[in-house]
């Protein structure tokens, strides 16, 4: 999990992150930019200071603060859609990559758990791999060690310890020689 999940989904959020952010930048700068224009066309502009009619028409009316938020909603509508998009395209190649890496943990589902809309995109490790994570996997790493080498020790001699050599009974057996007149002969 450790060696090849981890810095697989890390990777893919890498480059979930960097297509949120260019993404955005594009589809938010030509939004803004389309809304320059048509302030411009209405002729809200009075050289470089932006006076639209609805602005200066009443100083406690609502109207400014509707359109800052709806300008606000818009724009977070945008971000939304696009991590939703980046993340649905990588989708496809990190379900390929874990298949070839033969990694038989789920990478899809961390990262899209790692891309859920309350999540940051300038988090780097994915959702579930934290501190308390790496050390219940390092106990159970160590806890399996300890249990491999009580079982080796139990059922082999590995290190050839001289307690369990003193333990076996020394049997010696008498050793059989045949000589040459005692063995039968062979005719030919």
């Amino acid at each position: 999990i450790e060696e090849r999940c981890v810095p697989l989904v890390s990777n893919t959020l890498e480059k979930w992150r960097k297509r949120v952010l260019i993404g955005d930048a594009v589809l938010m700068g030509v939004t803004l930019l389309a809304l320059l224009i048509y302030s411009i066309n209405a002729g809200y502009w009075q050289g470089f200071s932006f006076q639209p009619p609805w602005l200066a028409a009443d100083a406690n009316s609502l109207i400014p603060w509707i359109v800052l938020l709806l300008v606000v909603v818009l724009l977070t509508a945008i971000h939304f859609t696009v991590r939703g998009v980046a993340a649905r395209t990588l989708v496809k190649g990190l379900r390929k990559r874990a298949k070839e890496m033969g990694v038989k943990s789920n990478p899809v589902g961390s990262f899209i758990r790692s891309t859920k809309p309350w999540r940051s995109i300038f988090r780097k490790k994915p959702a579930g791999w934290g501190r308390k994570s790496r050390k219940q996997l390092t106990d159970v790493v160590q806890s399996t060690d300890t249990y491999i080498q009580t079982l080796n020790d139990q059922f082999t001699n590995p290190s050839g310890s001289e307690k369990l050599l003193a333990a076996e009974p020394a049997t010696t057996a008498p050793v059989a020689t045949e000589s040459a007149e005692e063995s039968p002969a062979v005719s030919s």
